[in-house]
């Protein structure tokens, strides 16, 4: 898998509401399948003659969300390199300052 973590923070999760059969105006918290086409077309497919033909909505967008998964994995790893190689200029840095301040206080 490519880098994702750039990707990944072009997601923007939200809570919605389903207008076609929800009666009771249920919120769901998720993803706009249609922004994420854009960033991640792999976790979108178009639901064809879905149950919502009967109130006249065919063709809806929907999310493989057991993909978000594999992603969500793959950023985290990202994000810890990111965090190792920061942990190692502080680590480099600490040492440096350590020298200095010895050389200073031998003067």
């Amino acid at each position: 898998i490519k880098p994702t973590l750039e990707k990944v923070m072009k997601l923007r999760p939200k809570i919605y509401e389903v207008k076609a059969n929800n009666p009771n105006h249920e919120k769901t918290i998720g993803f706009i399948a249609q922004e994420v086409k854009t960033v991640f077309p792999e976790l979108v497919f178009l639901t064809e003659n879905s149950r919502l033909d009967k109130k006249g909505i065919e063709n809806v967008y929907a999310l493989s969300y057991a993909g978000f998964g594999v992603i969500a994995i793959k950023a985290i790893q990202e994000q810890q390199q990111q965090i190792d190689e920061k942990q190692q200029q502080i680590d480099e840095l600490k040492l440096r300052l350590e020298k200095l301040e010895k050389l200073l206080i031998n003067k």
